[in-house]
């Protein structure tokens, strides 16, 4: 990977063991549309989750995103994005980023007993 950031001990106090990286991998599949000067884009649904026992619950919604307009709301619980199960909220971040803005996706959702499929056009991250 690329190193991106190093945590310090705060005042100076110099490195203390925690570093971030941006995947090899990631960086080998944007870097030639960066060269070009192209600007990357990912897809966006717009939602912050939580672990649910039956997937991803739905903390907030961000206002005018994809998400909103579909009708996601708070207390929400996400079981299924496009025919993958969701078992835990890494699994709603893989589903959409395997995705490009403006592709549709099925999101099954539970909430209080009651289960229904949006289809959810994807934003584009801001």
């Amino acid at each position: 990977g690329v190193n991106t950031q190093i945590a310090t001990g705060g005042t100076g106090g110099g490195n203390v063991g925690v570093g971030f990286a941006v995947p090899s991998n990631a960086v080998r599949d944007v870097l030639p549309a960066l060269s070009r000067g192209q600007r990357i884009q990912r897809p966006y649904l717009g939602v912050t989750t939580a672990p649910h026992p039956d997937g991803a619950e739905i903390q907030s919604v961000t206002p005018g995103s994809p998400a909103e307009k579909a009708g996601l709301q708070p207390g929400d619980v996400i079981t299924n994005v496009d025919g993958r199960t969701i078992r835990a909220p890494d699994d709603v971040v893989a589903a959409i980023s395997a995705k490009k803005p403006g592709d549709r996706v099925d999101v099954q959702l539970s909430n209080d007993g009651q289960e229904r499929t949006v289809d959810v056009p994807l934003g584009t991250r801001p």
